[in-house]
């Protein structure tokens, strides 16, 4: 693998690099073993619209969800960011 693709595994996702090396993905994986880098994190598949529709749910809304996923949206979307560790 060419030293420009080479500086930028683990940054951004595999495949986005294999495209622009002109590479199968396939390429990409043994170069990460060999570097022992990780994989990239890909954006997470939740659009800002549907974020937006979560935080707008309304408490009758929010009580039709299954216990567990209520609590989830709650904690993820409804809530403020903690400000301290202990806050959590």
């Amino acid at each position: 693998m060419a030293p420009p693709v080479r500086a930028r595994v683990g940054s951004v996702p595999e495949t986005r690099i294999s495209r622009s090396a002109g590479q199968s993905p396939a390429t990409v994986d043994p170069t990460l073993t060999e570097l022992g880098t990780p994989r990239a994190v890909g954006k997470s598949k939740a659009t800002n619209e549907a974020r937006d529709r979560l935080r707008k749910l309304s408490k009758r809304d929010l009580a039709k969800l299954d216990p567990i996923d209520a609590k989830i949206v709650e904690a993820r979307y409804l809530r403020g960011r903690p400000e301290t560790f202990a806050q959590i």
